[in-house]
């Protein structure tokens, strides 16, 4: 005769649902934790500092602004620009 297995004493180890459901909802848990702890010791970033204006900048941003029939205008690296319909639009 051929090699005989007998049935196992004991059924095979089932993990009930509710302890799978548990196990997830611990490690996402754990993981927004992780995230909230992260984010609160973050450093903000740094702010760009731009120089102040100048007399003669500051006339010629006023003046272009009149041209262009603007009361404000945005200022970045790249120098003035305005939004209007949605674009930006150099000075």
């Amino acid at each position: 005769m051929g090699l005989v297995i007998p049935p196992p004493k004991h059924p095979p180890a089932v993990v009930p649902k509710s302890r799978v459901k548990l196990f997830i909802a611990a490690i996402l848990l754990a993981l927004v934790y992780l995230w909230f702890a992260w984010w609160l010791m973050m450093e903000p970033p740094a702010r760009h500092h731009l120089p102040p204006w100048t007399a003669a900048e500051k006339k010629w941003v006023e003046t272009r602004m009149k041209y262009h029939g603007i009361t404000t205008c945005i200022q970045d690296k790249q120098g003035y620009y305005f939004i209007r319909s949605g674009k930006r639009c150099r000075l």
